[in-house]
């Protein structure tokens, strides 16, 4: 896969920018303490209500402990999910960069899955040099409608973090040849899509054509 850097157009600076703007820390801390104090009422309320038919809960530990426990968990899971300290960090080294990473794809085959309920549109790819590659989801659908899947195209990313700008067509739309049914969860979840925007498979691509049992 070809990589070719351009200059961070304004709205690819300002999308890096409001991950690491003190507002949205400030945003995120807040969530984070509203949800604790939530359970920190409801566990209270619980063992004060408790501990009026059964003495032994009458004891701050009743209360406490499960809401540290959850606020440990919630703050782990939380970091997961927004990438944490280190990938902030990345988003500065891209800000600082100034660039964006164009990755050259270019397809021979398509496979189109049908879309189930909400979940959005997706295609599995076979590129020039024999990689299989899945894309599938919401942020999908307005690349369909320009034309996706394309028989080149360019993944727009953030070098260092990863960020996802979007796809930009070098080619023409190339037809599939095969339509498949929805992607299973167990199916998503081996192919490790669930959280992903993309991925490459080290899957036989006709094998794909398939719904696996």
């Amino acid at each position: 896969m070809d990589v070719s850097f351009k200059p961070l157009t304004t709205k690819q600076r300002r999308d890096l920018e409001g991950y690491v703007a003190v507002s949205g820390a400030l945003f995120r801390a807040f969530l984070f303490v509203a949800a604790v104090g939530i359970v920190v009422a409801f566990c209270r309320g619980l063992a004060v209500s408790l501990a009026m038919s059964y003495p032994a809960f009458d004891n701050a530990a009743w209360w406490a402990v499960p809401s540290v426990v959850f606020a440990a968990g919630l703050y782990r899971i939380a970091g997961r999910w927004t990438g944490g300290r280190a990938l902030r960090a990345r988003i500065r080294a891209d800000l600082t960069r100034g660039e964006a990473a164009a990755k050259r794809v270019v397809a021979i085959e398509a496979i189109a899955i049908e879309e189930e309920e909400d979940e959005g549109p997706g295609y599995f790819l076979l590129t020039n040099d024999g990689k299989t590659m899945l894309f599938a989801g919401q942020y999908l659908e307005p690349f369909v409608r320009k034309g996706f899947p394309w028989t080149a195209f360019d993944i727009l990313e953030a070098p260092e973090s990863q960020m996802f700008f979007g796809l930009a067509a070098a080619g023409t739309r190339l037809k599939p040849s095969h339509t498949r049914g929805p992607l299973t969860w167990e199916e998503s979840k081996a192919f490790g899509i669930l959280n992903a925007k993309y991925v490459t498979l080290d899957r036989d691509f006709e094998g794909l054509t398939q719904t696996t049992p």
